[in-house]
């Protein structure tokens, strides 16, 4: 698919599913008290990392691992990762992400960048996507490579993914950066939020 082929299959999804899920409006909702206040607390950050391990044989092993964080840590540390969000460019602003995302991933327990891109985009959904290494993949191995020029990173990545052997299937904080420069063009170029581009993305590559 070029890029016209791509915009119009996001736009003629969105065009007929325009409504987030219950679950994700209600859980951003509290992402967006948590983004203005500045942090999250615990059972906030817990319910968002159970937002994006919902399905899968790691989500009970992954949930552990994030429930071991103590409440003044995830206070502290979300802290410091959001003011630095909030004090960026939103135009300008993927060294501050790429540092927010390692902050998350490197200071709390059970959080990769996964994780870490369902935190953002769960308080921040026009700025943010997040990154899926089962099914997104898919689809962006059908875009035309042209597409790709400018992110090798992401090339890389979903050719990884799209490999048989499980343990390809992670994403470094790299690509995730270049991933989020890519949806955030196409978002902008339909003239919708990031998360409206990576959810359709997303539905798109299990519906092919």
């Amino acid at each position: 698919m070029d890029r016209k082929e791509v915009l119009e299959k996001i736009k003629e999804w969105l065009d007929n599913n325009s409504e987030e899920g219950e679950n994700t409006k209600y859980t951003m909702e509290i992402g967006k008290i948590a983004f203005k206040k500045g942090y999250l607390l615990k059972g906030q950050f817990l319910l968002f990392a159970e937002w994006k391990l919902y399905t899968g044989r790691f989500k009970e092993p992954n949930l552990r691992k994030c429930d071991k964080n103590s409440y003044d840590k995830i206070k502290t540390i979300t802290g410091k990762a959001l003011n630095i969000i909030k004090k960026s460019n939103p135009k300008d602003d993927l060294t501050q992400v790429k540092e927010a995302i390692d902050i998350l991933d490197d200071e709390l327990e059970g959080v990769g960048v996964p994780v870490a891109s369902s935190v953002l985009t769960l308080m921040c959904p026009e700025r943010f996507g997040v990154i899926d290494t089962l099914q997104l993949p898919k689809i962006f191995d059908k875009f035309d490579r042209e597409l790709f020029q400018n992110y090798k990173n992401i090339e890389k990545w979903f050719t990884r993914c799209n490999k048989e052997e499980k343990k390809n299937k992670y994403c470094t904080v790299e690509e995730y950066i270049e991933y989020l420069d890519f949806i955030r063009g196409l978002a902008e170029d339909l003239n919708k939020n990031t998360r409206d581009v990576e959810r359709a993305l997303f539905e798109l590559a299990k519906n092919p």
